[in-house]
């Protein structure tokens, strides 16, 4: 695999990990559904930045 398949699939691993703790510990009575909600909505664009940056850097 290259560089960047490693890159990519260490990045859906951790986002993986990081939804299921936050999902484990918001059913648990936690106040922390809204701390998730952002925590959720960074992970997804810094996603879409850099799924961006890899399609910009291949054109060129």
């Amino acid at each position: 695999m290259k560089k960047i398949q490693w890159l990519i699939a260490a990045l859906f691993i951790g986002m993986g990990l990081t939804c299921m703790t936050i999902s484990a510990v918001s059913f648990q009575g936690n106040p922390l559904i809204q701390i998730s909600g952002i925590i959720k909505m960074l992970a997804c664009i810094i996603f879409i930045v850099f799924l961006c940056a890899v399609f910009m850097r291949k054109k060129h």
